[in-house]
């Protein structure tokens, strides 16, 4: 650091390949494509998790309403990927950690 500017030796040390609009940027985070996943690829996957007896049993959330939020987003009504990504992290996760029945049989990435 020098003041109040981090990196201050990468940045010199990067001032003589790159032009200075690239060295003086500010930190900048990325999106996650949510919406268009679950427009697409994760679209089943939630449709499954909120159709499934457990999410049901489980009681945490109504699958009436969780697959009406799938439903708007899917059809353009809604941007409902965050609640959509939520859900369906909550659920693979007390499938996970709180199904003794299923924490032997199901590979997971967290492992």
């Amino acid at each position: 650091m020098r003041g109040n500017r981090g990196k201050y030796l990468l940045r010199e040390v990067a001032s003589r390949w790159l032009p200075p609009r690239a060295i003086s940027k500010p930190k900048q985070g990325f999106a996650i494509p949510l919406g268009q996943w679950f427009r697409g690829p994760m679209s089943g996957l939630a449709a499954d998790t909120f159709a499934s007896r457990a999410f049901r049993e489980r009681g945490l959330c109504d699958p009436a309403v969780a697959s009406r939020l799938l439903a708007d987003h899917a059809s353009g009504r809604g941007q409902r990927e965050q609640a959509l990504w939520q859900l369906v992290c909550l659920e693979l996760w007390a499938q996970r950690f709180l199904d003794t029945s299923t924490q032997e049989d199901q590979p997971c990435c967290f492992a």
